[in-house]
Order: C-alpha cells, then sequence, then structure tokens
C-alpha cells in the first residue's frame, strides 16, 4: 500500500520501500541537517518549537525533582516528629503508687508512702507554716491538704494521715 506524503506545494506517493529510507534518513540526520532542507521560515517556526519544548521539558524535570525533593523532606520531618512524640510519650509515663496494705490481724494501719519515705515520729507542725505543712505532708505522706483550712484543721487532718 502506497503512502501519501502531503507537502506544501504537492501530493507525493511513496511506497514502502521509499518511505523506510526517508525515515532511516530522518533518524540519521541531525536536526540543523533537516532545517536546512526547509525554507527559512518555517526553519525558524521550527527551532522555536523545538527551543520552547526542550524548555517545558527542562522545567517539568525540575518541577520533578523539587517534588521529589519536598515529598523526600516532608518523609524526613514525620519521622522526626514521630520520634520526638514518642520519646515524651515515654517520658510521660506516669509513676504508679503503690497501694495501701492493711494488716487484718492487728488493729494498726501500715501505709507505704509513694517515696518509701520513713515517717518521723517528732515533727513540729506548730512552728511551721501551713505551706511547710502542706508541702511535708505531700513529700512525705503523699497526702494533699487544703490550705484553705486552718491551721489546726490541717494538723489534725495530717494526723489522721500518719
Amino acid at each position: 500500500m502506497p503512502l501519501i506524503i502531503k507537502g506544501n506545494k504537492e501530493l507525493k506517493i511513496v511506497s514502502k520501500s521509499e518511505m523506510k529510507d526517508i525515515l532511516n534518513n530522518v533518524k540519521t540526520s541531525s536536526t540543523e541537517e533537516t532545517l536546512k532542507r526547509l525554507s527559512p521560515e518555517v526553519a525558524e517556526r521550527r527551532r522555536e518549537t523545538l527551543a520552547n519544548k526542550s524548555a517545558r521539558q527542562n522545567a517539568e524535570l525540575i518541577e520533578k525533582s523539587i517534588s521529589i525533593e519536598n515529598t523526600k523532606k516532608l518523609e524526613s520531618e514525620k519521622q522526626q516528629i514521630t520520634i520526638a512524640v514518642e520519646e515524651k510519650v515515654k517520658d510521660a509515663v506516669v509513676e504508679t503508687v503503690t497501694p495501701i496494705t492493711i494488716d487484718k490481724t492487728e488493729t494498726s494501719l501500715i501505709v507505704d508512702t509513694k517515696n518509701d519515705k520513713k515517717v518521723p515520729d517528732t515533727v513540729d507542725f506548730e512552728s511551721m507554716t501551713k505551706k511547710q505543712i502542706d508541702v511535708w505532708a505531700d513529700e512525705n505522706l503523699g497526702v494533699q491538704l487544703d490550705r484553705r483550712r486552718t491551721k489546726i484543721d490541717m494538723i489534725k487532718e495530717l494526723k489522721k494521715h500518719m
């Protein structure tokens, strides 16, 4: 089956073998050699078209490389955030408080304090301020006292927990 080549001036009918020769010439010849065979106006338009095509391809390559870099950067940032969150979660683990042990054979109550400190028998609460009493109770017994109450009531409450 013959091939038809449409040009500016005339139609040209080409056989398959001639078409193969034309394609081989196009493949082996450089762009400038091909452009020399065209009229100066058409050659100039082709050069502009090729330059624009090259510029678009370069812009696409740059855009792809930037998007790849941004993706890698985002993945790196996500990984860093994940690691930081995991570390914060590990740091935020709350200490467990030892449970209160009750000895039912005796009438006494044994209390394990949160800091495993022994409570001194002789503490002069009368000479301490309300704030000092509250801090002492929290540090030694793990008891939160209400500072809005009177000093005497705070001492009574504290002695209940001792």
